[in-house]
């Protein structure tokens, strides 16, 4: 019988193996990455582009013209291409972010042959009717005024400029003559530089076949090869000065406020580390800023950090909502637990809890074909292998509470910190 009056034993983890992805290179070039398992029953096949935000010549014009893609053809409407992606249980999915645009196709195995041919008529012949167009245009401007009236958005805007730079297109954001300025022409532009040609990589998940490669080689015969874009690290400003921003929002009953600075990026050794000092000081519920900013001062209902990285950058923030008259109160108490981080040492107690959370977190994210697929698009992102996951588990198990105080003194200092505001202005 389970004796269900004592507590199971813990138990460390100290290794854990993946099903890594199987690479193939069409004859057209194209690398191929296939995360299989023969028990899915659903396929998702990803196709990227080097066609981000930080590759567009108009601003909006990557986003839109991902999103507008299978909106019309020469011969068919978006709603006959809907229709017909329906018929045969598919959904695609296009979007575009600041590093880039992708395809991504779902369906079924045994009509993926009729999918190809659907998906290869819309990245060959996508028109970009006006109508369409206008439609987005609308909702897009629509949804721009709806956000301009939340804080959030004002103090994240506003922070990106001061991370980035207004220059720099991780900096920049859209007006509404920006939205307005979008044509079909300048959509067309886009589509025959990117999705007319051979993507620059190929993601597969789920039940992956050998005919599954040469219906690829099908779908992309004749296509010419991927754009080859220069890197665009030269026009990132190498000076960063913290600063301080407030955003007016009049009648607003809460401020957003950001804090934080340019950060480092995957390829640098002490990245995994930080990720543990980051859930630790607010990467999740029980993490120190919670601790204080929620539930010992009442100041919000949730206050987080997080590490964003890019391509070509990376920040560092910390985001919460408070009170109008809490402002410098809040702020105050989030400085003194980065000082905190940076003077005294963790608990072993402390450490072992943020240990248990992050190990189950990471290891519940390589549950599933889907999310094994995603991992897999960061290696290749930027160029490491599987180990740099099989040594995470070290990283994590391993870090000290003297390592997070020379990190911290490193990487965490409040005069580095930008400080952005979003609210009402008080008297």
């Amino acid at each position: 019988m389970l004796n269900r009056s004592s507590v199971p034993a813990n138990s460390k983890i100290n290794h854990f193996f993946v099903n890594e992805a199987e690479k193939y290179i069409l004859s057209q070039g194209t690398a191929v990455y296939c995360v299989k398992d023969n028990s899915c029953d659903v396929l998702r096949v990803e196709f990227f582009y080097s066609g981000g935000v930080i590759h567009q010549q108009r601003k909006g014009q990557a986003i839109a013209a991902a999103n507008l893609l299978p909106e019309g053809t020469s011969h068919k409407t978006a709603e006959e291409i809907a229709k017909s992606l329906d018929f045969f249980g598919a959904y695609l999915q296009t979007s575009a972010n600041r590093d880039e645009s992708s395809v991504t196709l779902y369906c079924l195995p045994k009509h993926l042959k009729n999918c190809f041919i659907e998906l290869r008529e819309i990245l060959q012949d996508a028109c970009y009717p006006e109508t369409e167009v206008s439609v987005y245009q609308s909702n897009v401007l629509q949804t721009l005024e709806i956000n301009e009236e939340k804080t959030a958005y004002l103090a994240k805007r506003a922070f990106n400029k001061a991370i980035y730079g207004e220059e720099f297109p991780y900096g920049s954001s859209v007006n509404q003559q920006d939205i307005n300025n979008i044509s079909r022409e300048t959509l067309l532009e886009f589509s025959r530089a990117k999705f007319k040609r051979l993507p620059k990589y190929i993601i597969i998940s789920g039940n992956v076949s050998q005919e599954l490669i040469q219906q690829l080689e099908l779908l992309f015969s004749g296509f010419e090869p991927h754009e080859l874009i220069a890197s665009p690290q030269n026009n990132v400003s190498n000076i960063y000065q913290p600063s301080r921003l407030f955003v007016e929002k009049k009648n607003a009953t809460q401020s957003s406020v950001k804090i934080g600075k340019r950060f480092i990026n995957r390829e640098n050794n002490d990245y995994r580390e930080m990720t543990v000092v980051n859930m630790l000081l607010g990467g999740y519920f029980g993490s120190r800023l919670m601790k204080n900013i929620r539930e010992e001062k009442g100041l919000t209902y949730g206050i987080y950090s997080s590490i964003e990285p890019l391509f070509y950058g990376s920040a560092f923030s910390i985001s919460v909502e408070l009170n109008n008259e809490l402002i410098g109160v809040g702020v105050e108490e989030i400085f003194k637990e980065l000082e905190k981080l940076r003077s005294t040492l963790v608990s072993e107690n402390e450490l072992e809890v943020v240990r248990n959370y992050y190990l189950g977190s990471f290891l519940r994210g390589f549950d599933g074909v889907f999310s094994l697929a995603s991992y897999c698009k960061t290696l290749i992102d930027y160029n490491l292998d599987y180990t740099y996951y099989y040594d995470y588990l070290n990283v994590i198990n391993n870090i000290t509470p003297e390592r997070i105080m020379d990190l911290s003194k490193k990487y965490l200092n409040p005069t580095d910190m930008s400080v952005v505001i979003a609210g009402k202005k008080n008297v």
